[in-house]
């Protein structure tokens, strides 16, 4: 009966400490399963001669992109963007527009990175003369209407010419500030 009851408790014990360390291991599998995505070969859709339009809350036009052409790739939730041109909606103001030669697009589009011969203008308003960035490679909020980089900007604006490294946008306000070896030249008009 001794016997028995110690075999008993023995298969017990052995069973709770197989389990637990089955639980263990799936465990594991699942927090490494987070760092490694499978292997994609190719986009998993494209979309050809795009024009992309988004509304707020309100049904007025907040950014629309275009381009020729775009790929998604589901495991990262990333889209190519061939040549894109991004236009920013504000009120009161006149649309932004940034355009470059590549671009990719992330979750859906909360950011973009744009590379590669970047230009930012936006047309002269009431308030504001003409204003046009250009650097090679910036990151854009298109919901915020923010952007963000940290390579070399030349800004022109009015007779103003201005270059630095590293800049921060509020293009929603008209806010631009560069953020390191800032040099600036005005040629009256």
């Amino acid at each position: 009966m001794q016997i028995n009851k110690t075999l008993t408790l023995g298969t017990l014990l052995s069973l709770v400490v197989l389990i637990s360390s089955w639980l263990s291991f799936q465990q594991a599998m699942q927090q490494t399963s987070k760092f490694f995505l499978p292997k994609q070969t190719g986009p998993d859709s494209f979309m050809e001669k795009v024009i992309a339009t988004r509304m707020n809350v309100s049904g007025q036009l907040e950014n629309e992109l275009f381009s020729p052409r775009m790929e998604h790739y589901a495991t990262q939730n990333i889209t190519n963007i061939s040549s894109p041109h991004l236009l920013l909606y504000s009120a009161g103001a006149k649309p932004w527009r940034i355009t470059a030669l590549h671009g990719r697009a992330y979750k859906g589009a909360a950011w973009i990175d744009l590379w590669t011969n970047v230009k930012g203008h936006q047309a002269a308003g009431r308030e504001h003369p003409e204003v046009t960035l250009l650097t090679s490679a910036i990151t854009v909020y298109p919901k915020s209407k923010y952007a963000i980089t940290d390579q070399s900007v030349k800004i022109l604006r009015g007779g103003l010419t201005m270059d630095g490294i590293g800049m921060e946008a509020d293009l929603n306000k008209n806010e631009i500030e560069l953020l390191s070896n800032i040099k600036s030249y005005h040629a009256p008009t």
